[in-house]
């Protein structure tokens, strides 16, 4: 915890120092120029948006995968949509709400399409369930304090499935 606090106090001291300097120096800069303070999670994801490549044309289909409900979720926006999926995880009672992760081997890790999060009032699902998912699709949802998604699926619903 010290070698935290230390090291945000230097991040900090050292930011304060790069400011003055840079007020100071230039001629051409005001002399209340303050620090930008950081961007949004939502600010960086929308600035690291680039157009996807090779990205097959939107199709309306009866089920879809989690992969193409993220190429596709402008077209989706508002549309209720199914899916059959792996349970990640469910986080029970947050802001009212049960919070479920699911997968289907679709998508890039590295690309943060490899799984989606469902919403409902109450489930008795559990992590590891395979089940068929029905929800609407909420695109750009920003629920304050960092938690911004370029899509998530609410008012969801979910049957139990046999498992593979």
């Amino acid at each position: 915890m010290k070698l935290l606090s230390f090291t945000l106090a230097t991040l900090l001291a050292t930011s304060a120092y790069a400011v003055e300097t840079n007020t100071s120096t230039s001629l051409t800069q005001s002399k209340t120029q303050k620090a930008s303070l950081p961007t949004t999670l939502k600010e960086t994801l929308e600035s690291e948006e680039k157009p996807v490549e090779n990205v097959p044309p939107f199709v309306q289909k009866e089920t879809y995968t989690i992969e193409e409900i993220h190429q596709w979720r402008k077209n989706l926006a508002g549309q209720t949509i199914s899916l059959e999926a792996t349970v990640y995880k469910v986080s029970r009672g947050i802001m009212k709400l049960d919070w479920v992760h699911l997968g289907d081997g679709s998508g890039e890790e590295k690309k943060l399409t490899d799984d989606l999060v469902f919403t409902t009032d109450s489930t008795s699902i559990k992590a590891g369930d395979r089940v068929l998912a029905k929800g609407k699709v909420i695109v750009d949802k920003d629920f304050g304090f960092g938690y911004f998604y370029k899509v998530i699926i609410q008012e969801a619903s979910f049957t139990p499935k046999e498992s593979k």
